[in-house]
């Protein structure tokens, strides 16, 4: 299912807008609390404190990312990926699904496509 109107992604907890899917890079990813997106950039949050984790593609630098209006954990972002494949995520952040709500422009109410195949690992 797909939807001719251009996507942009909310905080869940105050649809602070965090990222427009123009800016879309892949739908395929996993975070702490399922399905991600993973986009070129986000607008009106703030980073937190560097850290390295391990993730299933292997060790990344990352900072959490917030929303600025209320503070909630929407994702993170890829400062340093040690793995030579994984080096395209640098720079780019994660938007967690559970914590975004994927809207239309012009309407209120959010988009539910979630049930796009292309999102299934």
């Amino acid at each position: 299912m797909t939807c001719s109107r251009s996507p942009t992604f909310h905080s869940r907890r105050d649809r602070q807008t965090a990222s427009c899917c123009n800016d879309n890079r892949a739908q395929a990813f996993h975070a702490r609390s399922g399905k991600a997106y993973l986009f070129h950039h986000a607008a009106n949050v703030f980073t937190g404190p560097q850290e390295e984790r391990m993730m299933t593609t292997g060790m990344h630098l990352v900072s959490d990312i917030f929303c600025v209006s209320c503070c909630s954990l929407i994702g993170w972002r890829y400062d340093f990926a040690y793995e030579k494949s994984q080096k395209y995520k640098e720079d780019k952040v994660i938007l967690e699904r559970s914590m975004v709500v994927r809207t239309y422009h012009g309407d209120d109410a959010p988009c539910e496509l979630d049930s796009d195949a292309s999102d299934d690992y």
